[in-house]
């Protein structure tokens, strides 16, 4: 019972680092031996951190928490949803686990207007 609290509360504080646009906390929180989104954390961080900027200069103030069931790539699989408390742009994100650990997260494109693609 004790792993299912310790990655009960990673997630927690990995989708609370995501909707307080705290993409320092995330370098702490995820493994950087790992690739998310085929990338190393810290391009990945950088990635996200660039599309925090498009919700603050959106006028966003903290992204808005909810969940749905992936109807594209990863059908029927769970996502998560984050969109801006004021513009109501989405990002979504399909995180992978392996026991306890988060082994990866990428972007549904399924759901949301931004993509990582065009982050760069």
């Amino acid at each position: 019972m004790k792993h299912i609290k310790r990655t009960t509360s990673l997630l927690h504080n990995v989708l609370a680092a995501i909707q307080n646009f705290d993409s320092y906390n995330l370098n702490t929180l995820l493994d950087n031996t790992k690739t998310y989104q085929d990338v190393s954390l810290l391009e990945f961080t950088e990635i996200l951190q660039s599309k925090f900027q498009v919700f603050k200069d959106a006028g966003d103030k903290e992204l808005l928490l909810s969940s749905d069931i992936c109807n594209g790539c990863k059908c029927k699989e769970p996502v998560f949803l984050f969109t801006g408390d004021y513009s109501q742009k989405t990002l979504a994100l399909y995180f992978e686990f392996k026991g306890d650990d988060i082994i990866d997260i990428f972007e549904c494109t399924w759901y949301g207007e931004m993509t990582f693609i065009d982050s760069f």
